[in-house]
């Protein structure tokens, strides 16, 4: 859509009509008849096909007319939609007359390629394949300007994610904001948060209620997204595409919706069928926020399941190593913790403290050990270390020593647990003694515990260029301020000092006592954008960042001023 809204904005300057044609309103009758029904209700006399016909064919060779006709949104291809789109793409018609068609990659075949899937078909032949890649980094600055017009902005820190950068995304959490009626009726601004969380999921949930059957279907994939990792480890193609993009293999996919379902779900553009370089026939999902939403209802009650039967300690290792398989799995594992306190009334502390107690660290590959890597222009390479930091990389089934520039000396390690809870931080949270009954806030021991983490806390591959780290020696790695918010953590502080900043002047005395740099500049960080924002904290987050922060950091790195 935001493709054709730019080819209709340059029309004015190229001198071109454009008739853009939803695809619902000519699957059954075919391009030709719609047109000629558009003329006849538009001229108020009776025109016939072969008129509009002939029309189009003088058109076509204008000295001066040009003529673009879009079918936007095809799903399928009816046999008279197909065979007018072969006519008016024939040699017949001269070039100024020109078809696009917009359509979902899983429909794509079906016009291109012969019923036996070897040979071109003769749209095949004729048309020019053009893919919608997610945005560059021209495309999001342009995107922002475009949601500036409807008063959304993004928070600073935005431009790092790479989740903003599927049009997808934007859509559903722009399109949250604009279904609001207060935001509309009274003309308010919104602000995107500056990176992917659990409010995702919450606004999922939102938008998603009611909608019983399609909320069926995705509860179903969730469940055969799971037992898939049950049957036998999948290809590298596979795993990595798992960790960008929620996939299922078929077999999997098919024992819990019927082949018909599926059928009609591809029809309907809500899954797709792709085929690994290994072989492998996977299915892949569309509405990501529907399935992350199943997905965390689903694990949540799975969670509680393996609390009753291994415990809660062996239970939380179950949620980071079933999370870190899928997509999004850091904010599916946050919000099954809420979902899984939810059914049950309560979770058991050990929860927290066993996810607390598995800190990321450094781990320098030993010679021997093997990867999997996604690398643009090459796809999977896998990589294979050696003595004396020698890399080896295969690639389209050639091995080539990697340079000591490119090889990769350190990997992280056990992130999943710190990432979960960097979100689960997201909102307070409650601990009540099972002896006194007493209460008190857990989030804020969270934040400070992950927050002083010597290791940046971001996603795997979720690192665009431009996200500058400094190395502190004796420290660890800091995000640098100019920035923004690139990590969850530091969000999660930022709702904190947002909405509890002025009455947690201990939690800043320990704080400081605590003398952590990360902990310090991911406050700062947090601080600088509280400060900068039109919230009732701003003055408050000025005067502390410059009367607490700044001075207690004069000692160290030169972060803080």
């Amino acid at each position: 859509s935001s493709v054709l809204r730019d080819l209709i904005e340059q029309s004015k300057i190229e001198r071109r009509t454009i008739l853009l044609v939803d695809a619902d309103s000519v699957r059954s009758q075919g391009l030709i008849r719609h047109l000629t029904n558009i003329f006849s209700n538009s001229l108020s006399w009776a025109v016939s096909v072969d008129e509009v016909r002939d029309w189009l064919r003088k058109l076509s060779r204008s000295p001066h007319a040009s003529l673009v006709i879009v079918v936007d949104g095809l799903s399928n291809n009816p046999d008279q939609l197909r065979g007018d789109i072969e006519e008016l793409s024939e040699d017949a018609f001269g070039t100024k007359l020109q078809l696009i068609l917009t359509m979902d990659d899983t429909t794509v075949e079906s016009f291109t390629v012969r019923e036996n899937g070897r040979n071109a078909s003769r749209i095949g032949h004729r048309a020019k394949l053009v893919v919608v890649e997610t945005l560059d980094d021209d495309e999001f600055r342009d995107t922002a300007v475009v949601l500036e017009k409807h008063r959304i902005g993004f928070m600073e820190g935005a431009a790092y994610a790479t989740e903003y950068r599927a049009p997808w995304l934007l859509r559903s959490l722009a399109g949250g904001f604009t279904r609001d009626e207060e935001y509309v009726e009274q003309g308010l601004w919104a602000a995107l948060p500056p990176l992917l969380s659990i409010g995702l999921i919450q606004a999922a949930r939102r938008h998603f209620a009611g909608k019983d059957e399609l909320g069926r279907q995705f509860g179903q994939i969730a469940k055969a997204i799971l037992d898939d990792h049950t049957q036998g480890r999948p290809g590298p193609s596979l795993q990595l595409e798992a960790t960008s993009n929620f996939a299922v293999r078929r077999d999997s996919f098919l024992k819990f919706l019927s082949g018909e379902e599926l059928r009609a779900m591809q029809r309907a553009g809500l899954v797709r069928h792709w085929r690994t370089p290994e072989g492998e026939s996977v299915i892949v999902p569309r509405l990501p926020e529907l399935l992350a939403m199943e997905l965390a209802r689903l694990v949540g009650s799975r969670l509680n399941d393996q609390i009753s039967d291994i415990g809660p300690t062996k239970a939380a290792d179950w949620l980071v190593e079933t999370t870190g398989r899928v997509s999004m799995g850091d904010i599916i594992g946050a919000q099954a913790i809420y979902d899984a306190a939810e059914m049950a009334g309560s979770l058991p502390f050990e929860i927290v403290t066993q996810l607390l107690s598995a800190r990321p660290r450094e781990e320098v590959p030993k010679p021997g050990t093997r990867a999997i890597a996604q690398i643009p222009g090459a796809g999977v390479v896998e990589l294979r270390f050696g003595q004396d930091g020698a890399v080896f990389a295969k690639v389209g089934g050639e091995v080539h020593e990697l340079d000591s520039g490119d090889a990769p000396g350190v990997f992280y390690a056990d992130m999943g647990s710190w990432l979960i809870l960097s979100h689960f931080a997201m909102n307070p949270v409650e601990v009540q003694s099972t002896t006194s009954g007493s209460t008190a806030r857990l989030d804020p021991l969270v934040l400070m515990e992950v927050g002083a983490s010597p290791i940046l806390l971001r996603r795997p591959g979720n690192d665009l260029e431009g996200v500058l780290v400094h190395e502190i020696p004796g420290h660890g790695s800091i995000a640098c301020y100019k920035r923004g918010i690139v990590e969850p953590i530091t969000w999660s502080i930022y709702r904190f000092l947002s909405h509890d900043g002025e009455r947690v002047e201990d939690w800043f005395d320990e704080v400081i006592d605590r003398k952590s740099v990360p902990l310090m500049s991911r406050i700062d960080i947090a601080l600088r954008e509280i400060g900068k924002s039109a919230s009732k904290s701003a003055g408050w987050a000025r005067a502390i960042r410059a009367n607490r922060i700044g001075p207690a950091g004069k000692d160290g790195p030169s972060l803080f001023h």
